[in-house]
């Protein structure tokens, strides 16, 4: 299993390419100390080849789960493969389950491809459109930056979502702090129902302690900024992202030692509830055949 390295100062990165283009860790060493900023690949990452045990992992072209793992888009019914059995759903698109190319690797940078479209690719996910896809990390002396790019490739306008999955080490002191305007409120399968302000919007915008939280759930209204603070050893985090990503996904398992922030440009299920609701709303959004969009997203140290 092959993994590519970058530093910059004290911050270093890797990523495997083969396991969906993962970051599979990114830390900073200082004073002879190693401190994770994202939660390491398990060893069970690399011997199940499984990105979900890795550090953070590209979501494309869509994010989050499609219910039934189907949908329509321009009078076609769209039957993509559960990928998760026993779930129904599709989730977290395709970018995670293939292997990436390296196109380009310096001291400071590595930039990952993926070209989709194949008969077999199609077969297998059941996704129909061509695509090419980008990633580059670059650590610069504020931290890193993840630019996406993501390429229609087909000879028909392409729904489309992209963000990233990254996991961050939970302790008890880790906190989060952002600002939102309203919450899905979801189902016992985490699909989304309806949108609402809670008075967890209060809490976050001045911060909250996550082992205090369980959640699993996509916001709106996102400022693209959340700070974050594992613990007193660790330096505060800022995650911030462009306005190609107006969408928050936070994740806060029980009973893990993890809990995950997600930058992504649409909501769970977004293609099917463009038709109730609008894409400022649930974030579905369109890919003119040959066109190409381009977002980032940022961990700041």
């Amino acid at each position: 299993m092959t993994v590519f390295t970058i530093s910059r100062g004290d911050l270093h990165l890797a990523v495997a390419p083969s396991i969906g283009g993962s970051i599979a860790e990114f830390f900073q060493m200082r004073d002879g100390q190693r401190r994770d900023i994202l939660r390491p690949a398990h060893a069970a990452a690399f011997t199940k080849n499984d990105a979900r045990e890795m550090a953070s992992f590209p979501l494309l072209p869509f994010c989050n789960r499609i219910r039934d793992s189907t949908f329509s888009f321009e009078d076609q019914l769209i039957r993509l493969v559960a990928n998760l059995p026993p779930s129904a759903h599709a989730i977290h698109g395709i970018g995670w389950q293939v292997p990436w190319q390296v196109i380009a690797h310096t001291a400071d940078t590595i930039v990952l491809a993926l070209d989709y479209g194949q008969p077999a690719q199609r077969q297998q996910f059941g996704w129909p459109w061509a695509f090419y896809a980008e990633q580059e990390f670059h650590l610069n002396a504020q931290g890193l930056q993840v630019k996406l790019r993501l390429q229609n490739r087909s000879t028909s306008a392409m729904p489309f979502g992209i963000g990233h999955h990254p996991y961050f080490p939970k302790t008890k002191e880790s906190s989060l702090q952002t600002e939102l305007s309203a919450m899905w409120l979801t189902d016992a399968e985490v699909l989304p129902l309806r949108l609402q302000a809670t008075p967890l919007f209060k809490q976050l915008a001045r911060g909250v302690r996550v082992d205090q939280h369980v959640m699993d759930n996509n916001f709106t209204g996102w400022n693209r900024d959340v700070r974050i603070q594992l613990d007193a050893r660790h330096p505060s985090i800022r995650l911030q992202a462009d306005a190609g990503m107006g969408f928050l996904g936070i994740y806060v398992p029980s009973a893990e030692n993890y809990f995950c922030v997600e930058p992504v440009s649409m909501c769970t299920d977004a293609f099917n509830l463009i038709k109730t609701h609008t894409s400022e709303q649930c974030g579905a959004q369109t890919l003119l055949a040959g066109a190409s969009f381009e977002t980032r997203w940022s961990l700041l140290v």
